[in-house]
């Protein structure tokens, strides 16, 4: 783990989901250090549609174009995935 510390997730860098009406229905938010990025929050309000697993896929898409590494957090989400 990067930190271990209170956030403000209003604050953080993240990815969000807007339904068709644009209403938001789900939100990712990460931190980053140096190379590292860490996923803090992830939240969906619509369950069993995939919104969080299409968060995270998102987010690791703007982590490869930066060039970040994962952290723990990233790969044990990465994982809860496939299962």
């Amino acid at each position: 783990w990067l930190y271990q510390a209170a956030f403000t997730c209003s604050k953080l860098q993240g990815v969000a989901a807007v339904n068709e009406e644009g209403e938001l229905i789900g939100l990712i938010t990460y931190v980053i250090c140096e190379d590292e990025y860490e996923i803090i929050s992830l939240n969906s309000l619509e369950e069993g549609k995939g919104i969080g697993s299409s968060l995270v896929k998102e987010t690791e898409k703007v982590a490869l174009r930066n060039r970040w590494q994962s952290s723990a957090m990233t790969g044990y989400l990465s994982g809860m995935k496939s299962n």
